[in-house]
């Protein structure tokens, strides 16, 4: 009788074991279920920074054509968090802060308006304006 209350106990952890596994394999473990950020190369980086105004400046263009509005949208907010985040010298933080997502670097290159997404906070604004454009079909 021992031994059948021990296979059953043994069992039951299995079977924990088991589900455990299913279920942090459907989440993606290290993710959290998070979906994967989009590749991309970064264009320009610039830091303006005096008394009067502590600026920073992002432009990327996209590596991945199989990205999605919803993957560039957290793109977008994960390089603003990083950017408005950075040390300044007359300010803690940048008091203005632009950020431009692009399709790829050969319309960046083309013509640096045609961004796809961007966030842009300026001095005076106590939060930034995010701008999306849609998505547009990869050619």
């Amino acid at each position: 009788m021992k031994n059948k209350g021990c296979l059953i106990a043994i069992g039951i952890i299995l079977i924990l074991l088991a589900t455990s596994v299913i279920i942090g394999v459907a989440t993606d473990w290290g993710t959290k279920g998070k979906p994967k950020l989009p590749e991309y190369e970064v264009l320009e980086s610039k830091r303006y920074d005096v008394p009067a105004k502590s600026q920073v400046s992002l432009r990327v263009a996209l590596v991945d054509t199989a990205t999605v509005d919803e993957q560039i949208k957290d793109l977008l907010h994960s390089l603003v968090g990083t950017m408005s985040n950075i040390d300044m010298k007359y300010h803690d933080k940048p008091t203005n802060v632009y950020v431009y997502i692009y399709k790829s670097k050969d319309i960046y290159n083309t013509d640096s308006s045609h961004w796809m997404m961007m966030y842009q906070k300026s001095y005076h604004d106590k939060e930034g304006t995010y701008t999306y454009e849609p998505l547009l079909p990869f050619r």
